[in-house]
């Protein structure tokens, strides 16, 4: 049993714990940039609250706002230059030290990973896409997640839009790794319903794709499994009703550990095969994600009906155990994992907002070659599909809008 685990993060979590945000930061530094969103943390109050929190203690702070619910590369690169103004002002007060705290959802702390990066070097964004490739230190940031998907408090990722040629672009590196984590479901409680079933969807793609990854390791797995019973016992139960304090809590644990999964086992071909519907046809992650997921499934099903190795043989019966633990808390005896899985999506009314969407069967062609070109996650894929496979997943989901 060989593996590696690494968890940078440190976790402050339960309802309430926005309120001592103040005192958990104050050993950061004594000015920071407050990165947020186009408006909700302002309307929901939770700006004003954390502005004067950290006032309270004697922190500066200036905010950063208007991140994109896909971060594109400008945005990220204007942040980076009003952070280095400011580091520039500590640099002049011995012992003033500047952080980031990024109070929003998963866009938000992608957005200030790759923010506090662009503040630490001259030299443009793009070259830090790709494995490993930023080798200094940036300054640290707090990770104030107010949607329960991404995970992304706990991750070594930041995934930023290249609005010029419409892709989704990823940093990894084991430097941007979030110093300080806070949840609390309080900070939920505002979230719209479309919104809290996107991101809860992602958080179980987060989760199934770690599970199944050829990265995946018994603790992962632990983690995984838990994360996958916690949304099938919350995810329904918090989209009826928004103010379930104690379903919100274990959704926004359950996205916590998925983001750890995730993290160390990587996602996989839902994630390459959802990118383009994303930036190209305009849908939220989450969901992008939520209609890809019962055809993956399906299609690593039929890769391991006659296992040929002990890989199939592993793959078998992970399927299996991931089918009871959706099973056991929807009530859907005698389906496959597929089936189930659908039946949950088809339960949060996914499948009715497809055809809000535009659809070009021309754009197909375009999605296949992106995901084959994304070594990344098809290296770690459960099954390594071809361009016919992913053709063929692509035009099941969308068979009755796509002639």
């Amino acid at each position: 049993m060989n593996f590696s685990f690494i968890l940078r993060t440190e976790l402050h979590s339960g309802e309430g714990m926005f309120q001592k945000v103040g005192e958990i930061v104050r050993k950061l530094g004594e000015h920071c940039l407050v990165v947020i969103g186009k408006a909700s943390v302002k309307k929901s109050g939770a700006l004003e609250k954390l502005l004067i929190s950290l006032k309270n203690i004697g922190i500066k702070s200036e905010v950063f706002e208007g991140i994109e619910e896909n971060p594109s590369i400008e945005t990220v690169q204007r942040g980076g230059e009003v952070l280095k103004e400011i580091r520039a002002k500590c640099a002049n007060r011995e012992g003033n030290k500047a952080f980031i705290i990024a109070l929003g959802g998963g866009s938000v702390i992608d957005a200030s990973k790759g923010i506090a990066i662009a503040s630490s070097t001259d030299e443009n964004l793009e070259n830090y896409f790709g494995e490993e490739k930023v080798n200094f230190e940036i300054p640290p940031i707090v990770a104030i997640p107010t949607t329960s998907g991404t995970g992304s408090e706990v991750t070594r990722y930041a995934v930023i839009t290249d609005l010029i040629s419409l892709q989704k672009k990823v940093i990894t590196s084991q430097k941007i790794y979030p110093r300080i984590a806070i949840l609390d479901p309080l900070l939920c409680l505002s979230m719209p319903l479309e919104v809290t079933t996107n991101t809860g969807l992602d958080a179980l793609s987060h989760a199934i794709e770690g599970y199944f990854s050829k990265k995946a390791h018994p603790f992962s797995d632990l983690l995984a499994t838990q994360s996958i019973e916690l949304i099938s016992q919350n995810l329904l139960k918090v989209c009826k009703n928004g103010k379930d304090i104690v379903a919100r809590g274990n959704m926004h644990y359950a996205s916590y550990l998925a983001g750890i999964v995730i993290s160390t086992a990587s996602t996989g071909i839902i994630h390459a095969m959802g990118y383009s519907l994303t930036t190209k046809w305009g849908m939220p992650h989450g969901f992008a994600n939520a209609i890809l997921m019962p055809e993956v499934i399906k299609y690593y099903q039929n890769c391991c009906i006659l296992p040929e190795d002990e890989w199939d043989k592993k793959i078998k019966t992970k399927l299996k155990k991931f089918n009871e633990l959706l099973t056991k808390n929807l009530n859907l005896k005698g389906k496959d994992a597929s089936k189930t899985l659908s039946h949950l999506i088809e339960k949060l009314n996914v499948y009715k907002n497809i055809s809000k969407y535009d659809f070009n069967k021309a754009d197909l062609p375009s999605f296949v070659e992106g995901v084959m070109a994304n070594e990344r996650l098809l290296s770690v894929a459960t099954y390594r599909p071809n361009k016919e496979e992913v053709e063929e997943i692509y035009k099941k989901v969308f068979k009755d809008f796509i002639t």
